[in-house]
């Protein structure tokens, strides 16, 4: 009986072990390969996103209207202290806004003369004051910009934020036909856009109730909002490992702590978006 038992007893536990070991590594790539799944889609989501303000942007600087208002401004014959006389002939389609931006702002001056930067939101426009971390942001985007005629982008930083808003803003010069450059087309892509992209907060949605897909920029801030933080844009640290691996362009799946030191399942990659230091 003793000997029966004994030999029962451990083939049940060497089975046992073995079935256990084995659906925990099923279940676990089965986990990894559904977030890298997610990850793949988001990525592409967001990457798509960029790319429409990339198109939207090359498309307004071309614009004949924005070329003529820009060189109007240069040369005074728009009032810095009106707006309606700049608002009221702002073409109908840029007022409805369909290229997904929260500002249009135009940038005319020289290193000689101050900037000055007219902000259009809507049917309403005036001239930002230099005192602000808007235009200062826009300065930076200005000396990038004059370097090169492509297109460049600033990324959200601590540095600049109005009204407690994280902003970012993509720009691009804008050229007369006598291939001139005039002046500085510049577009703010609303923080909430992104995180209408990122965010998931629905068990249904196949992160269940913990998981959560964000981006993090290469300070390790950050740059869309935290499914259990609110407010986590440039406020929250994510120096995991994963966002380490992410930055050296690797790609991959791991079980790591996460910013919140919880033990968590992770996939990660670092975003193609031209500008931009970003993983996701």
């Amino acid at each position: 009986m003793i000997l029966f038992f004994v030999v029962g007893v451990s083939a049940l536990s060497v089975i046992g072990i073995y079935s256990y070991f084995n659906a925990k590594a099923a279940l676990l790539k089965r986990t990894l390969d559904q977030l890298t799944s997610i990850r793949v889609i988001k990525k592409n989501q967001i990457e798509f996103f960029f790319n429409e303000r990339f198109n939207n942007i090359n498309l307004l600087s071309e614009n004949d209207y924005l070329k003529s208002l820009v060189l109007d401004l240069e040369v005074g014959r728009e009032k810095m202290s009106t707006n309606k006389s700049t608002s009221r002939t702002i073409p109908e389609r840029l007022n409805n806004n369909p290229f997904g931006f929260n500002s249009l702002h135009l940038l005319i001056g020289s290193k000689n003369e101050s900037t000055k930067i007219l902000k259009i939101q809507g049917a309403e426009s005036h001239f930002i004051t230099p005192d602000s971390s808007t235009y200062q942001q826009l300065l930076k985007l200005w000396n990038k910009s004059v370097l090169t005629n492509e297109t460049v982008i600033v990324d959200f930083s601590k540095r600049f934020i109005d009204d407690n808003d994280p902003q970012c803003f993509i720009g691009k010069q804008i050229i007369t036909q006598a291939k001139e450059s005039i002046g500085v087309l510049a577009l703010q892509i609303p923080i909430h856009d992104i995180n209408s992209i990122m965010l998931e907060d629905s068990p249904e949605n196949g992160l269940g109730k913990s998981g959560e897909v964000y981006l993090v920029g290469d300070d390790y801030l950050m740059r869309s909002n935290s499914r259990f933080i609110p407010n986590s844009v440039l406020n929250t640290s994510v120096k995991t490992t994963s966002a380490i691996s992410a930055f050296k362009d690797k790609v991959g799946s791991s079980l790591i702590d996460d910013y919140r030191t919880v033990a968590c399942l992770s996939s990660y990659d670092k975003l193609a978006v031209t500008g931009l230091s970003w993983a996701i």
